[in-house]
């Protein structure tokens, strides 16, 4: 069974098959939009992120297990703080949801920075007390209108629904909240190591991905490009009159 069942446009049926990078791609020919064949379930999906991604998947592919990199991504987490600081006018104080929180790293840095901060993650090793726990952020009880900023770091390439995600935080989001979201550029030689099989399932552009956002209630305030291969996103959602 193919993993991902439809385009983001809705589109079922209309693809073309093609290889980039060795990994077998549909092309929707209605959007464009590219997206990875995949041939599992979405419950062989999920065990494979809440059992396997973070330590020995990681250590397959040549990379530091996640419990072992905490104070790397500590580091990265205050930069990135430092730098929405300056979109949110201050981050004290701000209610925040990290979505695909890992280690808890970025959550913890946040805390300490006096947010009011907490994680959402499959297979998350942060801090249970901050981080709440699911096959999906879509089954997690939240109220609506609660968080000032929803973050996304290298998330959003992952999710097999990423319009179902949308959908859901927008719910979540204050009014004029923010949502971050990072995510690999590919279609430059820097990005081309994030054609990645089974993990990276989207690989939207620049321009379809703000099309996208700006779809489902988002509108896109700035693109910045932290390190070379990477992109931020920063959406704010949209005022919708009564």
């Amino acid at each position: 069974m193919c993993l991902i069942q439809k385009c983001v446009c809705g589109n079922r049926k209309l693809f073309s098959e093609v290889k980039k990078h060795d990994i077998d791609i549909l092309r929707c020919k209605i959007c464009r939009v590219q997206h990875q064949k995949v041939l599992m379930t979405e419950e062989q999906y999920e065990q494979f992120y809440s059992v396997d991604y973070h330590d020995k998947h990681q250590t397959e592919i040549g990379c530091v297990p996640y419990a072992e990199r905490y104070q790397h991504d500590m580091a990265v987490a205050y930069k990135r703080i430092s730098t929405y600081g300056d979109l949110l006018l201050g981050v004290a104080g701000k209610k925040l949801l990290d979505v695909g929180s890992g280690n808890g790293a970025f959550v913890d840095a946040c805390r300490l920075k006096e947010m009011d901060a907490f994680g959402f993650d499959l297979g998350s090793l942060g801090n249970e007390k901050h981080t709440y726990k699911g096959k999906s952020l879509l089954e997690i009880a939240l109220k609506k209108n609660t968080f000032d900023v929803v973050t996304m770091h290298d998330v959003f390439e992952h999710l097999v629904d990423p319009i179902a995600y949308l959908d859901r935080i927008h719910l979540l989001l204050k009014k004029d909240g923010y949502l971050i979201i990072d995510f690999p550029n590919y279609f430059i030689k820097a990005g081309e190591h994030h054609w990645r099989k089974t993990q990276h399932l989207w690989f939207f552009t620049i321009e379809e991905l703000m099309d996208l956002l700006d779809i489902h209630g988002y509108n896109v305030t700035g693109v910045h490009t932290p390190i070379a291969g990477k992109l931020v996103f920063y959406c704010q959602k949209k005022i919708v009159e009564d």
